[in-house]
C-alpha cells in the first residue's frame, strides 16, 4: 500500500514539473526510517536552489518586516480614517432622513422658512449663496458686476 502512494506522488511531482516546467523534489522518510526521493531535475540542485533562497529571504527577514509592520500601520490608519468618514457619512445620511421624514418625504428645500429661527435662516442664506458661486464656477459664467 505505501509503495502505492509513494509512487502516485512521485508521479504527480513528475507530472507537475512537466506541465508547468518548475521543479519539484518529494522526500519521503518512511516509519521504518527508509528515505526515498523523487525530483525533476534532481534533488541536490533543488534542495541547493531552495537552500539558497531562503537564506537570501532570511537575510533581508528584518527589513521584511520592518516594511510590514509599516505597511499594517498605514492600513491601520487608512481604516480608521475611513471608519470616521463612514460614521460622518451615515450621520449626515440619518439628518438627510430624518429631514425627509419631517417633510412628508420631501426635500430639505421644501420645507417652509416661516418657522426658522434667525440663525437657520443666516445658514440656508449663506448656503445658498455659496452653492450659487458654486454653479457659477462650474459653468465657467461670467458676473458683471
Amino acid at each position: 500500500m505505501f509503495s502505492k502512494r509513494r509512487n502516485g506522488m512521485f508521479k504527480k511531482a513528475t507530472e507537475l514539473s512537466t506541465l508547468y516546467g518548475v521543479e519539484t523534489t518529494v522526500i519521503i522518510l518512511s516509519e521504518q526510517r527508509k528515505l526515498f526521493s523523487c525530483s525533476q531535475p534532481d534533488v541536490d540542485q533543488v534542495l541547493d536552489r531552495y537552500l539558497a533562497e531562503t537564506e537570501r529571504v532570511s537575510n533581508n527577514f528584518p527589513s521584511l518586516i520592518k516594511n510590514n509592520i509599516e505597511n499594517q500601520l498605514a492600513n491601520k490608519k487608512e481604516h480608521v480614517e475611513s471608519l470616521k468618514r463612514l460614521e460622518k457619512e451615515q450621520a449626515v445620511a440619518k439628518m438627510i432622513g430624518s429631514m425627509n421624514n419631517f417633510n412628508g418625504g420631501g426635500f430639505w428645500w421644501d420645507l417652509p422658512i416661516d418657522n426658522m429661527e434667525q440663525d437657520e435662516l443666516e445658514a440656508y442664506k449663506e448656503s445658498m449663496e455659496q452653492l450659487k458661486k458654486n454653479l457659477i464656477a462650474r459653468l465657467g459664467l461670467i458676473v458683471y458686476v
